[in-house]
């Protein structure tokens, strides 16, 4: 068997963890924007400056319906409503509250990002002299830490010159345990997009904005 051992690592691009915070804020601001539109639908004038108009995400239902009434006032009813349903609260809509936690963050610095291997396979292409490339899978007990001298697993061994171009599957995570559970960047973007989506979508379709 030849194993296959880490020989050089590379860090990781310094845009990475940008482009996270980027995406985050991006459609954490799409909430404000949507929470204007709702206050022009009122017949209201929107509010400007640092407390100004938001999509406000609380700490809890209590938090909520404690200013639920000034909501009222200032949406209307009807939005009022869609919001219930929405449930803009930490374990009401845990996806919301994650969105503006790390946003929150990426406000005040970087957030903490890795590239790890956390697969238990590896992807190999064998190039045996006169013969035709060759892919396989290889299973593996525990996944390994990215280290210099790490040995990621084994492949096996033929007779004959043999070049081995290995592909280990690599994940970004979100290293902010207290707000991302599940940490996988790869993860997290898409359940954004859709959580905040979904919310656009309820208003529009609700009130024919």
């Amino acid at each position: 068997m030849l194993d296959v051992v880490v020989t050089r690592l590379e860090p990781m691009p310094e845009v990475i963890p940008l482009l996270f915070g980027d995406a985050v804020h991006n459609l954490r601001s799409a909430l404000d924007h949507l929470a204007r539109q709702l206050v022009i639908a009122n017949n209201a004038t929107p509010r400007d400056g640092p407390r100004g108009t938001s999509f406000v995400i609380w700490t809890s239902k209590p938090a909520y319906l404690h200013q639920r009434a000034t909501i009222e006032q200032i949406i209307g009813r009807r939005a009022t409503l869609v919001l219930d349903g929405i449930r803009p609260y930490a374990r009401g809509n845990p996806n919301l509250w994650q969105l503006n936690a790390l946003d929150i963050i990426d406000k005040h610095r970087v957030p903490v990002t890795a590239v790890v291997w956390t697969r238990r396979q590896l992807r190999y292409i064998t190039l045996d002299t006169g013969g035709p490339a060759v892919v396989a899978p290889e299973y593996f007990e525990q996944p390994v830490r990215l280290r210099k001298g790490a040995v990621l697993g084994q492949l096996p061994r033929k007779t004959g010159p043999v070049t081995h171009t290995v592909q280990p599957f690599l994940t970004i995570r979100i290293l902010e345990r207290v707000v991302a559970r599940e940490d996988r960047a790869g993860i997290l973007i898409p359940r954004f997009i859709k959580t905040v989506t979904d919310v656009v979508d309820r208003f529009a379709n609700e009130l024919g904005l």
